[in-house]
């Protein structure tokens, strides 16, 4: 009788341990202390940086709005690792949209991915031309 009630709460014991947490996908994984920017160039025609009044991201699968502030350098940041946590693990589609005067004159599709430690491409234009 001792011997079932000291195996029945070992096997007690193991079930609870291993229940009790499941494996993260990250756990133990080391990343490097880079911070990740993902970023497109914009030109006018005249290859010169255009600049925007305004541009943001659209995330499809959720219809998230990712707000972004406009720059006068005409490289504009899309996402970054402070991004990352809200994409770890997966693959998404997001739209850039760009605004210069109260016209949309920039539209284009990108897809990002991010892994346990940083936001990078998938697919997406490096950079545009507003011929405008």
């Amino acid at each position: 009788m001792r011997y079932v009630l000291m195996a029945a709460m070992l096997c007690g014991v193991l079930a609870a341990s291993s229940c009790d947490k499941q494996q993260d996908a990250c756990d133990g994984v080391n990343c490097t202390l880079e911070f990740r920017t993902l970023v497109v160039e914009i030109f006018g025609v005249d290859r010169q940086p255009y600049v925007l009044d305004e541009y943001y991201l659209i995330r499809k699968s959720t219809g998230e709005k990712l707000e972004r502030t406009p720059v006068t350098t005409g490289t504009y940041v899309l996402i970054d690792d402070s991004y990352q946590s809200k994409l770890e693990n997966q693959t998404d589609d997001f739209q850039l949209i760009g605004i210069k005067n109260g016209k949309r004159v920039v539209d284009e599709p990108f897809t990002f991915k991010a892994d346990c430690c940083h936001v990078d491409y998938v697919s997406g234009v490096s950079n545009i031309t507003i011929t405008e």
